[in-house]
C-alpha cells in the first residue's frame, strides 16, 4: 500500500487526489496493522498538507494512538516510565499560563495539539519498540523516504536551475540536515552497509546544496565538526581509526567543494547564497524605498518585533504559538517592512520564539526538557556495548546536538513536520535507553 503513495509523490498528482488516497490508505491500515500505520506516520513527515492549521503528520498521531491502545492494552505503563516524559509534561504545563495573554485563544489552543501529538508519538515509539532491530528499521524508513525526496529535488534542481525544495517544501532542509548527520556517522562507525549509508549521505547532501539554504549548511557543518571531534577523542572506545577520521574530513571537504563547483553550472544561486550577506534591491523602478533581499538582514526585523513582545510580557509570554497572530501589536519598524518581513511569520529562532510566546516560565521548562533529552541520549552511549548499539546511540545523540544548534535559526522544531521528526528521534532514543537498561 505504500507503493501507490510513493508513485503519487513522484508523479506530482493533484493534492486532492493525494489526500483521498492518503485517507483511504490510512483507514485501511488502521484496521489492519498498528505497525504499518506507524510507518505511515513517518511517511507523513514528508507531506506538507494542513487541515485546520495542523499538518497531516500531526493529525495522524491521534488515530495511531487509538491503534496503539488496542494493540498494546496489556502493557503495564506505570512500571515502564519514559525517562523524559515528566520533563515534557512540566514544559507543557508551563506554557499554559501564556494563554491568558493570547488575543485569539482558540487558534493558540488548536496549535497546542502539536505539543500533545509530540508527546503521544514519543510514547508510542517508546512503548511499541522493544529491540534494536526495530529501532534501526524505523530509522531506515525515515532515511529511505528522505532519499526519495532528495532524488526528486535533484531532478527539479538540475532541470530548472532554480532554488527547489520538493514535496516537503522548505521543511526538507532540516530533515536533510538530520539525514546527513545520521547517514555520515553511520558510514563512519558501522562495520556493514557502508555503501548504503554512503549513497544516502551523498544524495541528501546534493539535494541540500540545491535548496540553497545557508543556515542549514552552517548547522550541518558545526554538528559534523563537533561529532568528528568527539569520535577522534573517543576513537579507541568506539574502535575507529583516527587516521580514517582525518582522511574522511579531508576527503569530505574536497567532495563538497567539487559538488558546489559542478552544481554551480546548473544552479548559480548556490554561489550567491554563500556570498550574499548584505545585498538590497528596490521595491519598484519608480520607488526610492530600498528593501533587503537577504534573509539574514530581513530576520532582524522579525527578531526586533519578537524582543519587543517579550519585553511587554517577560514572564508568561504573549501566548503559546501566538507570535504569527499577535506580532502586529508589538512592532516598531515601519509598517511596510512589517507587512513584508514579519506579518504572519514565526520568530525564525526557536529559543527566542519560546521566550516571546511563553515567557521565562515556559522557556525554563523547555531548557529542562532539552537537557533531559540530551542527557538520556548521552547515557545511551555510556550504556552501549556492541558496535550496533554504539552506532545508534551516537547518531541519535548528535541528531539532538543538531537540533539544539538549529534552534538558533528556526522555530519549526515545535510544530508540524520538523516536530514529528524530533518526536520520532526522542522516541527512538528513549526506547533505546529502555532496551540498554534492561540488559
Amino acid at each position: 500500500m505504500l507503493i501507490p503513495m510513493l508513485i503519487i509523490i513522484i508523479l506530482g498528482i493533484n493534492i486532492k487526489i493525494i489526500f483521498a488516497v492518503f485517507a483511504l490508505t490510512f483507514f485501511s491500515l488502521l484496521a489492519i496493522n498498528f505497525y504499518i500505520l506507524r510507518i505511515l506516520v513517518v511517511l507523513a513527515i514528508f507531506f506538507f498538507f494542513k487541515i485546520i492549521a495542523l499538518q497531516v503528520s500531526v493529525l495522524l498521531v491521534f488515530p495511531l494512538m487509538v491503534a496503539f491502545v488496542i494493540s498494546f492494552k496489556n502493557i503495564d505503563f506505570p512500571k515502564i516510565k519514559n525517562p523524559v516524559g515528566k520533563y515534557f509534561i512540566l514544559y507543557f504545563l508551563l506554557t499554559l499560563p501564556s494563554l491568558f495573554n493570547a488575543t485569539v485563544p482558540l487558534l493558540n489552543t488548536i496549535q497546542l495539539m502539536n505539543l500533545i501529538a509530540f508527546f503521544l508519538f514519543i510514547n508510542v515509539i517508546y512503548y511499541s519498540t522493544n529491540n534494536l532491530k526495530d529501532l534501526y528499521k524505523l530509522l531506515g524508513i525515515f532515511l529511505f523516504f528522505l532519499v526519495i525526496d532528495s532524488l526528486y529535488i535533484f531532478w527539479l534542481g538540475l532541470s530548472s536551475g532554480d532554488r527547489v525544495f520538493g514535496y516537503t517544501k522548505v521543511y526538507f532542509v532540516d530533515l536533510a540536515g538530520i539525514g546527513i548527520i545520521i547517514s555520515l556517522l553511520m558510514f563512519l562507525i558501522k562495520e556493514n552497509q557502508k555503501y548504503i549509508y554512503g549513497i544516502a549521505s551523498a544524495s541528501i547532501t546534493i539535494a541540500l546544496l540545491l535548496t540553497q539554504t545557508r543556515n542549514t549548511w552552517i548547522v550541518v557543518v558545526l554538528t559534523l565538526l563537533i561529532s568528528l571531534f568527539y569520535l577522534y577523542r573517543n576513537a579507541h572506545s568506539i574502535s575507529i581509526s583516527k587516521r580514517k577520521l582525518l582522511a574522511f574530513l579531508f576527503g569530505a571537504a574536497i567532495l563538497v567543494i567539487a559538488m558546489v563547483v559542478i552544481l554551480k553550472g546548473y544552479s548559480s544561486g548556490i554561489e550567491d547564497r554563500v556570498t550574499d550577506l548584505s545585498s538590497t534591491d528596490t521595491q519598484s523602478s519608480n520607488s526610492r524605498i530600498y528593501l533587503p533581499s537577504n534573509s539574514i538582514v530581513s530576520r532582524f526585523f522579525i527578531w526586533d518585533t519578537a524582543i519587543l513582545g517579550f519585553l511587554k510580557h517577560p514572564f508568561i509570554g504573549i501566548g503559546v504559538y501566538g507570535f504569527p497572530y499577535q506580532s502586529k501589536e508589538y512592532y516598531e519598524i515601519p509598517e511596510y517592512l512589517f507587512d513584508i518581513y514579519v506579518k504572519g511569520l514565526d520568530p525564525h529562532h526557536g529559543y527566542l520564539g519560546v521566550l516571546v510566546e511563553t515567557g521565562l516560565i515556559g522557556f525554563s521548562g523547555l531548557i529542562l526538557f532539552l537537557i533531559s533529552v540530551i542527557r538520556n541520549a548521552y547515557q545511551n552511549i555510556k550504556l552501549s556495548r556492541s558496535k550496533d548499539e554504539i552506532s545508534l546511540s551516537i547518531v541519535l545523540f548528535f541528531s539532538f546536538v543538531y537540533i539544539v544548534i538549529s534552534l538558533n535559526f528556526t522555530h519549526a522544531w515545535f510544530w508540524g513536520q520538523n516536530m514529528m521528526l524530533f518526536s520520532l528521534l526522542i522516541g527512538l532514543s528513549t526506547a533505546h535507553h529502555k532496551i540498554l537498561s534492561s540488559k
